[in-house]
């Protein structure tokens, strides 16, 4: 599945002075969807922030080509909810069928490229509880300014 086949909201919050960005799902996917890709799989990009705690125009680059390459290449065995950028980080947040599946088609999409500065964590999430939890979260007002009120 393709981050174009969903809906996405977007809100930002404060954490330690510095500016978080967060975009993800809306609402909750199917239940059949969910039960196939219980695995939840953080990908994480820690960079050097700016005065706001985002990325500077060059790393942002390389960022941003990585999640081309992620959407590309893991999208057929898993679901994109969610990406965070601010306080130093960038994480994109998967929930796949399998961890060994889900590896293997990472290796696939970022062969030939220079390594990229990630971290890679997966646990068992049945029933996206982190999801729900987020969205939650999310359903608070957004005001135009896409701050949580």
């Amino acid at each position: 599945m393709t981050p174009n086949d969903f809906s996405w909201c977007m809100f930002q919050f404060e954490e330690e002075g510095c500016q978080v960005l967060v975009r993800a799902l809306d609402r909750m996917p199917d239940q059949e969807l969910i039960d196939a890709h219980p695995v939840q799989t953080t990908i994480s990009w820690e960079y050097t922030p700016n005065e706001v705690g985002f990325p500077e125009a060059a790393e942002l680059l390389r960022i941003t080509e990585l999640e081309n390459l992620l959407v590309a290449g893991v999208t057929e065995v898993s679901v994109l909810t969610l990406t965070l950028t601010g306080n130093g980080r960038r994480q994109w947040w998967f929930y796949a069928r399998e961890v060994d599946e889900f590896v293997d088609a990472l290796n696939r999409a970022l062969s030939g490229y220079p390594r990229f500065p990630i971290q890679i964590n997966t646990c068992e999430d049945v029933g996206w509880e982190s999801m729900h939890e987020l969205i939650g979260v999310a359903e608070y007002e957004i005001n135009e300014d896409g701050d949580l009120v």
